[in-house]
């Protein structure tokens, strides 16, 4: 895996079914009116670490936590055939050289495979994402929503997908990865070998730890480039065997800090990677808490959005961070808000057989 700082992670998930809404144990974010005399519609965020609900910090994973392979190497058409028949949404492989990596790439190319591949140089490991219906709802409906939301804005034609997009390292390794959904603002960023600023990794039966060293790849390997990491976990067994409550999803939004100044004299390049660590902004899950366990209830109960509890939403994605300049004054440019009752319905279709 490539060599990052710790990225910091302030404690923030949600354990119970309660309807009722409970604040961040980990991150309060303030939000101060700034609208300027010129119209401007930007608006700064201040994290606030906060110390409320210390004790709803059930489910939280160590945010470095090294995924476990599933098993060693053997050849690229036993890895290929692997996921053909695999039931789940992906597997790890490890150690896996980068020659091996590339003749797995070469066949799944020649099978016309759509398996996914995310290669680590630094750890020889191979994360293969097998796009099963689950695991393609998960981050295409969350996508659907986030780009319904730019045309709302007015800019959903200056938006230009990644999706499974293979990008090498920037950094000049053999690192590559293979993004679930993403994008990229085509005014700043027109070229189509571009990285995207925004990326979506979803998990079904993949673990956290899996979609969390796909997140460092984004933020290293693109030095930097990618700003919004968004990683949409489900939990299908539930109950004491997945360690939550039934029917869970689980959204971490992590994005780039501020960049506050330039790089000058005083300040060295170094001393500017260590600044630059990803953070968690948000934690959100989304719980069923309907009034009986969901394998009982009917069909309608289960397609009702309001049987599912969303705590510490809704989802702000930060307008300068996915079109890399500020919101022009007197237009409906602003940062992007997917609302709870949103996150419900989302997690009402994703449940469904």
């Amino acid at each position: 895996m490539p060599a990052t700082h710790p990225s910091r992670m302030l404690q923030s998930a949600a354990t119970g079914v309660k309807r009722k809404q409970l604040p961040s144990p980990g991150m309060s974010t303030h939000r101060p009116n700034t609208r300027s005399a010129t119209g401007s519609n930007s608006m700064s965020t201040t994290l606030v670490p906060s110390t409320a609900n210390a004790a709803d910090v059930a489910f939280i994973e160590n945010a470095s936590a090294f995924p476990v392979a599933d098993s060693v190497f053997t050849t690229a058409a036993d890895i290929l055939s692997r996921a053909y028949a695999a039931t789940g949404d992906g597997f790890i492989v490890a150690p896996v050289s980068f020659a091996e990596y590339c003749s797995v790439a070469d066949e799944r190319d020649r099978r016309g495979s759509k398996a996914r591949l995310f290669y680590l140089h630094d750890s020889r490991l191979l994360i293969v994402t097998v796009p099963t219906n689950h695991h393609e709802m998960l981050h295409g409906q969350l996508y659907h929503i986030f780009t319904g939301k730019l045309w709302e804005i007015g800019l959903g034609d200056d938006w230009a997908v990644t999706h499974a997009t293979t990008f090498k390292s920037a950094l000049g390794n053999t690192s590559a990865g293979e993004g679930d959904s993403g994008g990229r603002p085509i005014s700043a960023r027109p070229s189509c070998a571009a990285w995207p600023v925004l990326v979506i990794e979803a998990g079904w039966t993949q673990s956290l730890a899996s979609l969390r060293c796909r997140k460092a790849f984004w933020f290293r390997q693109s030095d930097h480039q990618v700003k919004i990491v968004l990683l949409v976990k489900g939990f299908p067994l539930g109950g004491n065997r997945d360690g939550g409550p039934e029917k869970r999803i689980l959204i971490e939004h992590w994005q780039e800090p501020y960049r506050l100044h330039r790089l000058g004299a005083t300040e060295t390049r170094a001393h500017a990677a260590a600044t630059r660590d990803s953070v968690c902004l948000q934690t959100i899950n989304i719980v069923w808490a309907g009034p009986i366990p969901y394998d009982d209830a009917s069909m309608p109960v289960r397609q009702d959005p309001t049987n599912f509890n969303v705590t510490r939403g809704p989802l702000k994605l930060d307008f300068c961070h996915i079109f890399l300049r500020q919101p022009r004054p007197h237009t409906n440019e602003q940062d992007i808000i997917i609302s709870d009752s949103e996150l419900q319905r989302f997690a009402a279709l994703m449940w469904l057989p």
